[in-house]
């Protein structure tokens, strides 16, 4: 059977929904899936990514759903697939120089980093401009590889060292607005510290 067969025939089986189309998207292991109102996303696993690594990341997708951050709701997810939530809109890095993408990514990164998961917080640790997905309204993470649960001073680290390497100073300001909404007690000197290591480390591999 060839992907799109395959795919074909897990929707109807698992959704008992008919496939009207299934378009391939610029990653080889993700597909848009149209149905009769709707549209879904349908991921194989990865090469590479361990099964037991590919259901927690649904897992923290789910939770971080459930508590309200704007990310695909998970449908389905098994073995070998993961069936979720189309999100329509354009990349970040299309409208990364404009104010409110930015404030919105700083509030849903720092909602992101208030959700426990038992003693732990989560946080995205390889977010890049290609995966969330400004909808004109809204943004939403959409590849969630880097979502995992870690130590609170650890999520910290990542947000202002990540946004560092990824942002000039004006993207940067607009960013801690939108962090500071949930984290309004933030230690500043030590995000700010983090961050400039964060710009230090970008310079440097571009050398």
């Amino acid at each position: 059977m060839t992907k799109k067969e395959i795919i074909a025939k897990k929707v109807n089986d698992i959704l008992n929904e008919e496939v009207y189309n299934i378009i391939e998207t610029d990653h080889p292991m993700i597909y848009q899936v149209i149905l009769g109102n709707k549209m879904i996303r349908f991921d194989f696993k990865r090469p590479g990514v361990s099964i037991d690594s590919y259901i927690e990341i649904s897992r923290l997708q789910t939770l971080a759903y459930d508590n309200g951050v704007k990310v695909p709701k998970v449908l389905y997810v098994d073995s070998e697939i993961k069936i979720s939530q189309w999100i329509e809109g354009v990349k970040m890095n299309r409208v990364r120089r404009e104010p409110e993408p930015n404030i919105q990514l700083g509030k849903l990164i720092g909602k992101l980093n208030t959700i426990q998961d038992d003693d732990k917080y989560l946080a995205l640790v390889d977010l890049n401009n290609k995966n969330s997905i400004w909808t004109g309204e809204d943004l939403y993470f959409i590849d969630l590889c880097g979502l995992v649960a870690i130590d609170y001073e650890e999520v910290i680290r990542y947000a202002a060292f990540g946004m560092g390497m990824r942002m000039n100073q004006l993207r940067w300001q607009w960013f801690i607005e939108g962090y500071l909404y949930y984290h309004p007690n933030l230690n500043m000197d030590y995000f700010v510290k983090m961050s400039k290591k964060g710009r230090y480390h970008k310079n440097e591999k571009k050398r």
